[in-house]
């Protein structure tokens, strides 16, 4: 089997947890005897398909009017315009179309998607191609992707949220199943009208830190903190 995921970020850029469950999921895949390829998003502008431990990574220049992982903050008042071309970017959406006409998957698993617009849901669609997408963060419901303001968590969403969700939302008709990397989330994402009629289901992120740290010697014990 050939699965295609889109996901925002790729190794080496790594930003959270996403990027690497995905990655994880993908050379996990690949040992199992099938073919994984990945389209991230990039700062820079790389012309070929790369190989990452097995696993073929497109790698997109981003077409929005600011790169948004810099360490410095971009201006306040280009944000809801970002935003607004992030909702429906067809210039990402024809790079990402003409990847999966050429790699012909038998799957597409979406991932985070800013940077990408959910629009490429529909025109997946259009190519007769499962489409199964799991939920990461609040991308869909909230612009800054966290349901958080200020020191507490949204109970319901705010009206710039719900300006920001209303298309988004719609997009997600187009999905064919949906996971939840836990119950919460999934259920705050069909409450408010969600991937209606997809089939759904909860899996908890999964990822192998293959990183080992070594026994203290010292007798007194592990100490966290100052």
């Amino acid at each position: 089997m050939k699965i295609v995921f889109i996901n925002t970020l790729y190794h080496p850029n790594i930003m959270g947890g996403a990027e690497r469950s995905v990655q994880y999921l993908a050379e996990a895949l690949v040992k199992e005897g099938h073919k994984a390829v990945v389209i991230s998003a990039s700062e820079k502008n790389v012309c070929e398909a790369q190989d990452v431990n097995g696993v073929k990574v497109h790698y997109l220049s981003l077409k929005n009017i600011y790169w948004p992982f810099k360490k410095r903050s971009n201006p306040m008042f280009l944000k809801p315009l970002w935003h607004l071309i992030d909702i429906y970017n067809p210039w990402m959406v024809r790079y990402i179309k003409e990847i999966i006409k050429a790699e012909k998957p038998d799957i597409v698993h979406t991932n985070n998607l800013m940077c990408f617009s959910p629009l490429v849901w529909s025109e997946i669609k259009k190519l007769s191609i499962p489409i199964v997408h799991t939920i990461r963060d609040y991308y869909l419901l909230c612009p800054k992707c966290t349901m958080f303001d200020k020191y507490s968590n949204c109970e319901k969403q705010c009206l710039i949220c719900k300006g920001y969700s209303f298309p988004k939302i719609y997009f997600t008709k187009f999905v064919d199943a949906v996971v939840g990397v836990s119950n919460y989330i999934l259920e705050k994402h069909l409450s408010l009208g969600a991937f209606k009629g997809a089939k759904h289901s909860t899996i908890y992120n999964a990822y192998e830190n293959k990183r080992y740290y070594k026994k203290s010697k010292s007798d007194q014990g592990l100490r966290l903190g100052s």
